[in-house]
């Protein structure tokens, strides 16, 4: 395997798993679940945009102001 097919095969794998990060970071409830559908189902592309809605809907519904 040469340098540049591990390289975009690194950059397809980060960007697989875009959701499952984004979750990660945000402190998202259900990072596991979301891990597993961006796992399974992220090939698909319908997957991948599923669980990047679920994690942006989780996101919005953390409180903006942790003292409030």
């Amino acid at each position: 395997m040469e340098i540049a097919e591990r390289i975009i095969l690194i950059i397809g794998a980060i960007l697989y798993f875009v959701p499952t990060v984004i979750a990660w970071r945000a402190g998202v409830k259900s990072v596991q679940s979301i891990f597993y559908v961006n796992l399974i189902l992220g090939w698909t592309i319908v997957g991948w945009v599923f669980a990047m809605i679920w994690v942006m809907s989780e996101r919005n519904e953390l409180p903006t102001n942790p003292l409030s």
